[in-house]
């Protein structure tokens, strides 16, 4: 498992991915106190299950979710930032926001 606590700045200059690719646990966790900044014009593909208790901001690029997650924080799109859910089963909890132009 991964655990975000504090500001994981995701601003690769190419498309990336976050995977099971060597086995074990297989979920990304980002914490009440997380913040998972998005700031690169790539992709960032999250194939194992997400988990967002805390705050995901999108300010560029693309987070593309595919593989579910329960989801309590909030996700924030800002400028040309997207968020794409493209598999897995989401539970978006009633204390979860997802705001943005996109």
């Amino acid at each position: 498992m991964i655990e975000n606590r504090g500001l994981w700045l995701d601003d690769t200059s190419v498309s990336t991915s976050i995977n099971n690719t060597f086995g074990g646990s297989n979920s990304f966790l980002n914490t009440a106190t997380g913040i998972y900044r998005k700031t690169s014009a790539t992709t960032t593909t999250i194939s194992t299950a997400m988990n967002n208790d805390g705050l995901v901001e999108i300010q560029n690029g693309v987070l593309e979710l595919g593989g579910g997650g329960t989801h309590s924080g909030d996700f924030v799109m800002s400028g040309p930032g997207v968020l794409s859910v493209t598999g897995g089963t989401h539970n978006f909890l009633v204390d979860s926001s997802i705001t943005g132009n996109n």
